[in-house]
């Protein structure tokens, strides 16, 4: 395979006519703004097990990942060294292994305990669930080493970096059609952004080995294993640049898509939500600034990869905040996942996050944590739930409300941090969700 590079930088998005942004999370936005598992929130799948990967939300910003010229925000996750969830989310497109292309990622790290350097801790993954290009973290008491590979097992590493410090991540992944033979790169705080570094200056290749997958990459993926290590991280970006005849002019669209400098962007987009409304699906969007956009094209997918286009709305190009609905009549039964494709009157386009919405779910899917309840706070889950005003109850068994709480719901995922009373006593107790009209759930919990 020609060259493949991923390239993830967190700062903004541009894509060229060979190539594409396939995922950017920086996980602070309006749908991370508590700290708890991440679960299914902006469009992460899991896997079984537990623990989840957390989400840290700092109000103050005091502690967050913060490297010079490139600041994350309030909020992080944390991939724990143990046996649970290893949560993935989708690119915009699944990359194939058989084509030219080339991929660059880029995020930060703060690692916070050791791994053994056999297992993975972020990897790309493949369709069929496997993993391949694999970033790891091998950390004493003093120091932390960084590592690539191809494969998920046994990562080529840097020389020693202090501890306790944040970093940041570059990683290149070139794929070669044919020789069964793909390269590797990784840069620890490259000296600049501004244009593409050489290979030459990687802190770490990996050249040689065999990779005899041909299967497609489709999503990026936080691996908590016991063999492993911890870890904070935030700030992902994945680009890819492909269907040019040479290896350079690969890599070069790949980095062009990360446009790390800040290149001006056709629209400023926040994240979508979707939720079932009127036997449809409602999708609510915020463009907080355009400038020469033509339009919004509504794409929905029943499998997270293949996207057709469903619907159209033309660009109002204001400078200030706009925000923007459409209501897809005639979704599939199931599972229907939707993107927006943003084109300006140039032909430059991109993609917003993917979003889920699950027809076939209803009020069973209300999940209550942790349940007993040990130390005063309770939490609640549900994939999807319609926009609106809801109120959060906690009542004993008499009946007696013993706390409320009102949400304004955006729509689509929620995730919710009750802290009881600390005067509440052991026992029984049920959380109870309304809207203004009607009782959507009730779940039984214990306090012990």
């Amino acid at each position: 395979m020609k060259t493949l590079s991923l390239l993830a930088t967190a700062m903004l998005l541009q894509l060229a006519v060979f190539g594409q942004l396939q995922l950017t999370e920086q996980f602070n936005n309006s749908i991370f703004t508590t700290s708890g598992d991440l679960g299914t929130q902006n469009s992460w799948m899991t896997t079984t097990g537990s623990p989840d990967v957390q989400v840290f939300y700092r109000p103050s910003n005091s502690g967050a990942l913060v490297y010079p010229g490139y600041s994350s925000g309030q909020t992080s996750v944390f991939v724990a060294k143990t046996n649970g969830k290893t949560p993935y989310k989708l690119f915009n497109a699944s990359i194939p292994t058989n084509a030219d292309g080339v991929i660059y990622m880029i995020f930060v790290v703060r690692p916070t305990d050791a791994g053994n350097g056999n297992s993975p801790i972020v990897s790309f993954r493949t369709l069929g669930g496997a993993y391949r290009g694999a970033f790891f973290i091998d950390k004493s008491v003093t120091s932390v080493r960084f590592g690539i590979n191809k494969a998920a097992t046994g990562g080529s590493y840097t020389s020693a970096y202090p501890s306790g410090s944040t970093y940041m991540i570059l990683i290149r992944y070139d794929i070669f059609n044919g020789d069964n033979n793909d390269n590797m790169y990784m840069w620890v705080n490259p000296t600049s952004l501004i244009s593409e570094p050489t290979i030459a200056s990687a802190t770490v290749s990996v050249t040689s080995g065999a990779d005899n997958s041909t299967d497609q990459l489709n999503s990026l993926a936080l691996i908590q294993n016991n063999n492993g290590a911890e870890a904070e991280f935030d700030a992902f970006k994945v680009a890819l640049g492909t269907g040019q005849s040479t290896l350079a002019a690969n890599s070069a669209a790949a980095w062009s898509n990360l446009s790390p400098q800040g290149a001006p962007l056709p629209v400023k987009l926040g994240n979508i939500t979707a939720f079932q409304k009127q036997g449809g699906v409602q999708l609510d969007w915020t463009a907080y600034s355009e400038e020469n956009l033509l339009n919004y094209e509504i794409e929905r997918s029943s499998d997270g990869a293949k996207f057709i286009t469903i619907g159209n709305i033309s660009a109002r190009n204001s400078t200030e905040v706009t925000k923007y609905g459409f209501l897809d009549v005639t979704p599939a039964s199931g599972i229907n996942f939707y993107r927006l494709k943003h084109s300006d009157i140039d032909g430059k386009y991109g993609f917003s996050n993917i979003v889920k919405v699950d027809l076939g779910k209803g009020n069973a899917d209300f999940s209550l944590y942790p349940n007993p309840v040990q130390n005063g706070y309770v939490s609640f889950q549900a994939p999807e739930l319609a926009q609106g005003e809801y109120l959060v109850k906690v009542i004993d068994l008499s009946g007696k409300n013993l706390f409320t709480n009102k949400i304004n719901h955006k729509g689509g995922f929620i995730s919710q941090v009750i802290q009881l009373p600390t005067t509440i006593s052991k026992g029984q107790y049920y959380l109870q969700l309304e809207s203004v009209t009607s009782k959507i759930m009730t779940r039984p919990f214990l306090v012990q």
